[in-house]
């Protein structure tokens, strides 16, 4: 059985699905408005489940991350879209491993994709932010570029329900989350600004089944704005202008999560790429300066 959530009004359907009430990595939720599935990564069996009970023309990826692309192979007929930066990994495998930062782990890599039954998948079509699709229900799904999460990170505004669709903008557990080599802090903070100015009603996440309202939307993006600075503040206490600390001794600061320190090969990796982007975004904004020997305060 489809674990979902009805969303329609009545006149416009719309359908929250969120796959055996487990919505954690490997999953991500799927919302489908008229026959335009956005992201396909619950699971292959409700992935399957769904292309039986619904005609699905086409499928909008939100971004490359496996979660939420391994399910394109359940819906052979559909034409499948995405950002324009976000097309070679999800086309190659080795562009995934590489955005990863796992070239040294390639094989481990591809035995953990290939456990999850992920699939290099065929990109008929790409977009750049600002188009609009129409469904045959009169419904319009906006594409709204939002990068930080990955370079081509979109999130999609379904019009007239007025639900913003927010993707990674916030992962339960994580928060802001940047630990792929083309995520951007810079990006990430530009984009909580540009999803305030929607105004939607209501918004979704991928990794969870809570449906947000307007106010609670606000909120949230305060606290991704707030959760970046903080760890900005958290990763600069100690370094010095005149002493330079080395990558090393950073990454044993607690800046992040719990949980991502505990992350064993090819995870960890992901956690030293968050650390190097947050070092990227402090020495953009003149706070640190690189040197051979480390980093140092300006």
């Amino acid at each position: 059985m489809i674990n979902r959530e009805d969303l329609g009004d009545g006149t416009h359907p719309l359908l929250f699905f969120l796959g055996d009430g487990d919505e954690k990595h490997p999953r991500a939720n799927s919302l489908l408005v008229g026959e335009i599935l956005i992201d396909a990564g619950i699971t292959p069996s409700v992935m399957q489940e769904i292309s039986k009970e619904h005609t699905i023309n086409k499928i909008l990826l939100s971004h490359w991350h496996e979660d939420h692309v391994s399910g394109v192979r359940c819906f052979p007929g559909a034409q499948v879209e995405c950002h324009v930066l976000d097309k070679h990994p999800i086309i190659s495998f080795n562009d995934m491993v590489e955005l990863y930062g796992q070239e040294i782990l390639h094989d481990d890599f591809l035995t953990y994709m290939k456990y999850y039954h992920l699939q290099e998948s065929t990109i008929e079509k790409t977009f750049t932010g600002g188009e609009i699709k129409h469904a045959s229900t009169g419904q319009q799904v906006k594409i709204i570029h939002a990068p930080g999460h990955s370079a081509g990170h979109s999130c999609f505004h379904v019009i007239p329900n007025d639900i913003l669709f927010m993707i990674d903008t916030w992962v339960p557990g994580l928060g802001p989350w940047y630990g792929a080599r083309d995520a951007s802090i810079s990006s990430y903070l530009e984009t909580t600004r540009m999803l305030r100015s929607l105004d939607a009603d209501r918004a979704l996440l991928s990794h969870s089944n809570k449906i947000l309202e307007n106010d609670e939307l606000n909120g949230l993006l305060d606290e991704i704005v707030r959760i970046i600075q903080d760890r900005n503040s958290r990763l600069m206490n100690g370094l010095k202008e005149t002493m330079p600390m080395s990558l090393d001794a950073i990454r044993r600061k607690p800046v992040l999560p719990g949980d991502m320190a505990s992350f064993e090969e090819p995870f960890n990796k992901s956690r030293t790429i968050a650390i190097r982007n947050h070092l990227a975004f402090l020495e953009e904004t003149g706070k640190i300066i690189s040197t051979p020997r480390g980093f140092l305060l300006t």
